[in-house]
């Protein structure tokens, strides 16, 4: 589980997400697959690109914290990914 010290942001401007420092990649890689993890972050880029009202969705189901909605997502894909092979 992430720390609430985990302080993940999302510029916009880059599309880029920021503060995902070593150790959490390295929770994320071990627990999801490095390749899966890195595939899944450009796919939520692209989905952030998509839907502008994505902070009011960030704020109202994660509380504001980036680093929730990244594990949540990454579990959901986990879950698509094994019931769709």
């Amino acid at each position: 589980m992430l720390n609430k010290y985990n302080e993940i942001e999302f510029d916009p401007e880059l599309w880029e997400f920021f503060g995902i420092d070593d150790d959490i990649r390295n929770v994320w890689d071990k627990r999801f697959g490095e390749v899966n993890v890195s595939q899944d972050l450009i796919n939520l880029r692209e989905w952030l690109k998509k839907h502008p009202d994505y902070q009011d969705k960030i704020d109202k189901y994660y509380g504001g914290n980036w680093a929730i909605f990244l594990w949540d997502a990454l579990e959901r894909n986990e879950a698509w990914r094994r019931v769709n092979g």
